[in-house]
């Protein structure tokens, strides 16, 4: 392995999940630099970093924080650092709103009320639950004790230093499907499968099969550092341009907070609507899960979607339904590329995880599609609809 990582200098986060099925994402804004910039000074024995993960032994709540443009000019950092920032960093999402897509429906103008003013500071914190997860059927509130405890600390913070003012909050959460808890998204989909790893580290998630780049003989290395840390050399052997001095931004990475709506019941009809035409050309009779049943027209067609079955199986790997063995083995799960599928016919080019990550199918031997990864963090949030159900949209 290359150079270690200085993983006391990183926010933990960054290094890797924490797979917490419970957040509370707080957004402030700066109101005196000097007094905003002592609660960061009291703040920041509490922030989460790689190394604290890397020991072991999950504590019952993580913190990490994140600062807009506008917020580090808000307490007060240098202009001669300020001008050195990328425009789309120092701009913001919603001055880029038309270059995004936001637009109508996802305009700015229907964000949530706290982004109608500008957020200088993102607090999030993780937590466990009380009890332990897999005996709950539900979250109530006293399962959120950590969660509210520790909020509650860092209101008292927020009130002996001052200089700050708290503009809302989200809370996210693991959801719960016929009574346990779950990986899914609103969609049914199994998440946070495919997330890149990263060398510095001797963590095992950094080692899994396929989730770094492929060497010409078929293993996998993680990518280099660069790619999503300041201060390290990426793929292409660079040290990638960011602001002076290196003690601001060595180590850290640009993060983007974005809350989705995912219009559930609009989702279903499409696949059970178009899934019954789609199933028409199909030969059905090779559509099997790993179990025998026989898969409908509209799994096939979210798979054929996503690039993965519902339960997190690969279509490459296993083209005509899902295989329970493969979605649990994270040693299969994310070994595969799209050399044998050159024409899309098993997993579209237009599926997520083909878009998200090509695996070396734009030529180039893999050069191209091992830089611009995205590393996602994040849980959903509100109350899923149940499978069975085709649910309402909200307006």
């Amino acid at each position: 392995m290359g150079k270690m990582l200085k993983l006391a200098d990183i926010q933990g986060n960054i290094v890797q999940a924490y797979r917490f099925p419970l957040a509370r994402y707080i957004m402030f804004q700066v109101t005196e630099e000097g007094k905003a910039r002592e609660f960061i000074k009291k703040i920041i024995p509490h922030i989460t970093t790689g190394e604290m993960w890397e020991k072991g032994g999950k504590p019952e709540v993580t913190t990490n924080i994140a600062f807009s443009y506008q917020g580090l000019k808000a307490i007060g950092l240098n202009e001669s650092s300020l001008r050195q920032f990328p425009l789309a960093f120092a701009e913001g999402m919603k001055a880029r709103a038309h270059l995004l897509g936001d637009e109508g429906e996802s305009g700015p103008h229907q964000w949530d009320e706290c982004w109608q003013e500008h957020v200088d500071i993102l607090l999030t914190i993780n937590a466990r639950t009380v009890n332990d997860l897999s005996s709950l059927t539900e979250i109530t509130e006293s399962e959120k004790a950590h969660l509210n405890d520790f909020h509650e600390a860092l209101k008292s913070l927020c009130d002996s230093t001052g200089g700050i003012k708290v503009l809302g909050q989200q809370d996210a959460n693991v959801l719960f499907y016929n009574g346990k808890p779950c990986a899914k998204e609103h969609f049914g989909f199994d998440d946070g499968i495919g997330n890149p790893s990263f060398s510095g580290t001797d963590l095992a998630t950094m080692k899994i099969p396929g989730k770094g780049k492929q060497l010409a003989d078929g293993s996998w290395v993680p990518l280099a550092a660069g790619e999503f840390i300041l201060g390290h050399a990426d793929e292409s052997q660079a040290i990638p341009e960011a602001p002076r001095p290196r003690l601001l931004t060595d180590n850290g990475t640009y993060m983007v907070y974005r809350k989705l709506h995912q219009n559930v019941a609009s989702f279903r009809k499409y696949l059970v609507d178009t899934g019954k035409e789609y199933a028409k050309t199909l030969d059905m009779s090779k559509y099997r899960h790993a179990d025998g049943t026989a898969a409908k027209g509209w799994e096939i067609l979210a798979a054929k979607m996503a690039g993965r079955w519902l339960d997190g199986t690969p279509v490459e790997l296993s083209p005509y339904g899902q295989d329970p063995s493969i979605r649990a083995d994270s040693a299969r799960n994310n070994d595969f590329n799209y050399t044998g599928d050159k024409d899309a016919a098993t997993c579209p080019f237009g599926a997520h995880v083909r878009r998200t990550n090509p695996r070396g199918s734009l030529g180039f031997d893999g050069k191209l599609t091992s830089r611009r990864r995205i590393l996602r963090r994040g849980l959903p949030y509100g109350t899923p609809t149940p499978f069975d159900k085709l649910g309402r949209d909200p307006r």
